[in-house]
Order: structure tokens, then sequence, then C-alpha cells
């Protein structure tokens, strides 16, 4: 009955349920159903065709009417209210029976597990009507989720098994999602889940799940997210997993997972994001992941990965992130990842690193974030970094770093954060670098001459770390930084947004004296610098001098006192 462009059957006897064979129809354009016994649901096939009038009213169907009938402009559909509803996988959920077809039914028995394990589900998973039960919703295109994280669990429970009679591969489940439970799910991740074959998401994140990973999960091949993090999951990792051809992410990250990184995963060409982080892996970074050309976020910080970087990682030409934080990995920094033009952030601190910084990373024009900090790395800072515009945070810290500080980076206009302490840098800080809007610079423990920038110094908005000499009076070879005012925070004590030194009072703690050198226009009563001869003490007061300088200072005081007072009188006068 391929060529049928119209079927009419309405209001004769008919029973039972809408053939899926009639889905092989291609040419029907109208179907009239209505007013018979007809029941179950409207099969995917049939609803995937393309018609222009459908009418099934007055049956007794279940489920909902296909998504293609609801959402096209271009068909007439009348079926009875419950059908198009948009609860409609609920309120007119099908009842699972002896005459529901076998999926069905090994899907209830499934699903039933999770009511035995978890016992939190009983009272609401009591019926066959599992389409209608909290957390498991019924889909338009006969596939299952399962989604408990909005359901409340009050007791303990576990995962089930499928069980040795039901055929797994029959389950149209698709997407499990049990996260953020804590101690509410428990026990290990059941290896006869690899008999689930239809499912394509799993979050089991934020659980107390612990064993290991299991090997028979090999034959889940339809997965694409797996998410597993934050959980109490040990051993290594399968390499049978490399089955998961399509796999585009998977985290595995805050387990107690050891052994070493698997080449055998080399064959998940599709991978996109992989997070590994805070486990105890140790081994090589393998370099037969550069297989993953679609890579673009990878988080391996907080292992005990050995090795070099391997430069092969280069073919991820769309890479956005990489975090390699806190492991012992060695050699230098690969020249050619220069080619992750895309690149946005980099954190590879705290690791055994040694070599240049590569004059070539300066290609990398999307970065915002690069950390390099407390390794071994030497040379001088490339001034062509300065085409990172859009460079937000920068840590060279604690390495062995010379050479100057590059005029040139004074265009990285967007640069917030700057750490370049406990290095051998030397030279001048470039005037030019007092115009970024910098918001932490710490430059302590160098080899610097001269000041910190009076606009660092000055600024309650910047916190600033530099040894002493570059924030008091006098700094350098005896240069004097004179009397500029601002802030500083020295690098032996705890980083502070406003303090003084005794030539320098700072802007947020001046002293309230009548005799004073010069004074604010606007504040008359406010001085910018006590009259010479006065102190400041640590509580930020003014401290008198000695009785004979005192009495300069009362004598000076009246002309101070005037001459606050025409300022004042001309400030009033403009306004």
């Amino acid at each position: 009955m391929a060529r049928v462009t119209k079927l009419d059957a309405s209001v004769n006897e008919l029973r039972g349920r809408v053939p899926a064979e009639w889905g092989s129809m291609f040419n029907l354009r109208y179907l009239y159903l209505r007013s018979n016994g007809l029941t179950g649901p409207i099969p995917a096939t049939v609803g995937s065709l393309n018609l222009f009038t459908v009418d099934i009213r007055n049956n007794q169907l279940c489920g909902c009417a296909s998504s293609r009938w609801l959402s096209s402009y271009f068909i007439t559909l009348r079926a009875d209210p419950a059908m198009h509803a948009s609860n409609c996988s609920t309120v007119n959920a099908c009842a699972v029976d002896e005459s529901s077809s076998v999926a069905e039914r090994a899907t209830l028995a499934f699903l039933q597990g999770f009511a035995v394990s978890m016992p939190s589900l009983q009272s609401t998973w009591a019926d066959t009507r599992y389409c209608a039960w909290p957390g498991v919703m019924c889909n338009t295109d006969d596939t299952v989720t399962l989604d408990l994280s909005g359901v409340a669990l009050t007791a303990a429970g576990s995962l089930p098994e499928v069980s040795d009679g039901v055929d797994g591969s029959l389950i149209p489940l698709t997407q499990v999602r049990i996260s953020g439970k804590g101690a509410m799910v428990s026990g290990s991740l059941p290896a006869s889940w690899g008999r689930l074959t239809r499912l394509k998401n799993m979050n089991l994140t934020g659980n107390a799940l612990t064993g290991p990973l299991p090997a028979d999960w090999r034959s889940l091949i339809a997965l694409r997210t797996v998410n597993l993090g934050n959980n109490a999951l040990s051993g290594t990792l399968p390499a049978e997993w490399s089955s998961w051809t399509g796999l585009e992410t998977l985290d595995l990250s805050n387990n107690a997972l050891t052994g070493p990184l698997l080449l055998e995963w080399r064959s998940w060409t599709g991978l996109q994001t992989l997070n590994l982080s805070n486990n105890a892996l140790t081994g090589p970074l393998p370099a037969e992941w550069s297989s993953w050309t679609g890579m673009w976020s990878l988080d391996l910080s907080n292992n005990a990965l050995t090795g070099s970087l391997p430069s092969e990682w280069s073919s991820w030409t769309g890479m956005w992130i990489l975090n390699l934080d806190s492991n012992r990995l060695s050699g230098t920094l690969p020249v050619n990842w220069s080619s992750w033009t895309e690149m946005q952030k980099v954190n590879l601190g705290n690791n055994a690193l040694s070599g240049s910084l590569p004059t070539m990373w300066g290609t990398l024009r999307w970065l915002s974030v690069l950390n390099v900090s407390r390794n071994a790395l030497n040379g001088a800072l490339p001034a062509n970094w300065s085409s990172m515009k859009y460079l937000t945070s920068l840590d060279l810290s604690v390495n062995t770093v010379h050479g100057t500080l590059p005029e040139e980076w004074s265009n990285i206009h967007t640069l917030r954060q700057l750490h370049l302490n406990n290095n051998e840098l030397t030279g001048t800080i470039p005037r030019s670098m007092g115009l970024l809007s910098l918001s932490t610079v710490d430059i302590s423990r160098n080899q610097f001459a001269g000041c910190a920038l009076r606009q660092w110094r000055e600024s309650c908005s910047i916190t600033l770390r530099a040894d002493p000499p570059m924030t008091t009076g006098v700094c350098g070879a005896g240069t004097s930084c004179g009397v500029d005012g601002g802030h500083d925070a020295s690098s032996s004590g705890p980083s502070r947004t406003s303090s003084s030194s005794p030539s320098a009072p700072s802007t947020s703690g001046k002293c309230e004296v009548s005799g004073c050198e010069r004074c604010e226009i606007g504040a008359p009563h406010v001085c910018a610098q006590c009259q010479s001869g006065y102190t400041v003490t640590g509580t930020k007061t003014c401290q008198s001098p000695p009785s004979g300088v005192a009495a300069d200072a009362r004598a000076g005081a009246v002309v101070a006192a005037v001459t606050c007072a025409v300022l004042a009188f001309s400030l009033a006068l403009t306004l």
C-alpha cells in the first residue's frame, strides 16, 4: 500500500493498536480513524509521516500525539484534548499490561528496580503507568528520560541492576540524571547497565558512589555525555571504554581514580571536553590524544602526572580552556601551541616546567587568563605578548624570569591582574604601565630599580605588593619618591588597600591639622601633607613635633589657614 494517499476507517469498531508498519506508507496524506476503539500510543513511525490531515478523535489512545503533528502549521490535527495537552505524557500516560509491547514491559521492569533500591520512590511509583511517575518522562519519539534530580530522596538508596531476564537493548532509556543526592545515592556503578545500549546521556555527579568504573560499560556505544564527578569512585581508567567512539563529554573529576591516562582513548575522535581533575592519576600525557581534533576544554589539574607537554596537541586548533595545574610536569612550553588561536584560559601553574616563555604565544590573541606560576621558567618577558589584546590575568610568579618589564605590555588595556613576584626582573617600571586599569599588581621579590609607579601607590582600588624600597619615601639608588601619597603593600606583610609612610600620608588617612604646608581645594581642613616636623603614626594621626618646631608650625598655621580660605572661596565662585 505504498501508493495510498488517503485512508479513512472512521466510525467502525476497530480494536487494538495502530500498526507501526503503517509508517511505510510514505505517500499517505490523509488519515481518518475517529470513533473506533483503538488503544495504545501512536507509533513513532506513523507520527513521522508527512500528513496533511489527521483525525483520531473518540478512541482510547494514550500518550501524546506526534510532536510533528503538534508543531506543524501544515497539518490539520483532530484529537482528544488529552493527547495534545502540555502534560499529555502524564495525564494520558499508557498503562503497561500483558498487551503492552515487549519494550514497555522491559522498561517497567527496569524502572521498578529503582522503587526497590530507593525506598523514597515506593509510594509514588506503585502502579504500572511509569510515564506518570515523578522523575520519568516519556517522550514523543518513544524514548524515556529518567531525571531524579528534582525528586526528594528521604532515605538512602543505590542504583539497581538490570535483571537477568530483561533485554536491556529493548529499553528506550536515553537519558539518566540522578545528581546532587549526596549520601542518599551510594553503592557501586551497576555493571549490568552496560546492557542499556540506547543510553546517550548519563549524569550521576554529586553522589556517594564508590567502587571501580565498570569495564562492562563498553557496550554503551551510543553515549555522548557521561558525568560521574564528585563521587568516591576508585580504581583505574577502563581501556574498554575506547568503544565509545561517539563520546563528546566525560567528567570524572573529584574522585579517587589512579593509574595512567590511556592512549586507547584516542578513538574518541569527537571528544570535546574532558575533566579528570582532582584524582590521583599518574604517568605521562598521551601524545596520541592529538586525534581529538574537536577538543576545546581539558582539565587534568591536581593529579600526579609526569613527563612533558605534547607538542602534538597543537592539532587542537579549537581549544578554549587548558588546565594542567598542580602536577609534576616537566620540559618546555611547546612553541607550536601557538596554533591555539582561539584559546582563552591556560593554567600550567605548580609544575616543574623549564625553558623560556615562547614568543610565538603572542598569537594567542583571545587569551584572557595565563598562569605559568611556580615552575622553573627562565628567559625574558616576550615583548610581543602585547598582542594578547584580551588578557585580563597574567601570573608568571615564582620562576627565574629575568630582564626588564616590556613597555609594550602597556598596550594590554584589558589587563587587571599582574603577578610577577619571585623572579629576577630588573630595571624600572615603564611609566606607561600606569595607564592600565589594574586591580592587583605583585612585583615583589625581584631586583627592580626605582619606585613603584605613582598611580599604583596612590590608587585605593589597586592591591599593590612590592618590596619596601619601591614604596617608601626613598627607593632605588637614593632616588626619592617624593611625597606623592598613595598606598602600597609590601611583600613582607599582608596586602593593604591603604597605608602610609612618614613622608607620604595616605589619601584615605590624611592628617587633620591646622598647621600644614598645603591643603586640598574643597576640603580646606584636610592637609595633603603634614607641616614639616610632624610625623604620621601607625594609627594615621599626626604626632606633634618638638616644642621649638611646634612654635614654627603655629606661626605657619596662620598663613596656611588664610591660603585655605582663599582657595575655598575661589572654588565657591567657580561653582
